[in-house]
């Protein structure tokens, strides 16, 4: 995605998907992929792994090693959706996506479900 083009969006909040991609297709002609990804990039979204909460973590659907990540995480706090993937990915290989496939369909939905309630157990609302 050419960055330049969108160097005046920096700092700016908007406030829905629809502005942020109508202010994107005014200066440039990205693909629905493009602006899909641009958009996931932007989102503001913090995550905070507050360690009373990891303590307090009952998730037995995650596996030992994505709590383990989890728990490696405590003290954190990331200002992006994005973020807090890589940052379990890099921890657990059990919170890395695979490539999009049709054999891999199922295991990717998995790990997007288990990154919703990351999202959600600690996510900060200001």
């Amino acid at each position: 995605i050419p960055v330049e083009d969108f160097a005046e969006l920096t700092g700016r909040e908007f406030r829905s998907s629809r502005t942020f991609r109508d202010a994107l297709s005014r200066r440039s002609d990205l693909t629905g992929f493009q602006e899909s990804k641009a958009l996931y990039y932007a989102e503001l979204a913090r995550v905070t792994f507050d360690p009373l909460k990891v303590d307090a973590l009952e998730a037995d659907w995650l596996s030992e090693g994505q709590v383990a990540a989890i728990r490696r995480l405590s003290g954190r706090t990331f200002r992006h959706k994005w973020a807090v993937v890589e940052a379990l990915a890099r921890e657990s290989g059990e919170w890395r996506l695979r490539q999009e496939t049709k054999v891999n369909k199922i295991y990717n939905k998995e790990i997007r479900r288990k990154l919703e309630f990351v999202y959600r157990a600690f996510g900060v609302n200001d």
